[in-house]
């Protein structure tokens, strides 16, 4: 059996806002090997409206609700 290896899927990515103050995969990496990509650079706005999407289209990843994020 190889190594486990993770792979950050950036259509889900919304860097945790709403619900952190930094990637939460960027602070539990023991590795540090997490860098944005600049092949796809995102604004706070473009990421909030990306989680509302991603609720909208997935509530089952949101059991909590479909509701907005919490804006920091």
């Amino acid at each position: 059996m190889g190594e486990t290896i993770y792979v950050i899927d950036p259509a889900r990515c919304t860097e945790c806002v709403g619900h952190f103050d930094e990637p939460q995969c960027v602070v539990v990496c023991p590795v540090e090997c997490i860098d944005p990509d600049p092949a796809i650079p995102e604004t706070h706005p473009q990421l909030l409206a990306k989680l509302a999407r991603l609720r909208r289209d997935h509530p089952e990843l949101y059991p909590h609700g479909a509701g907005a994020a919490h804006e920091a």
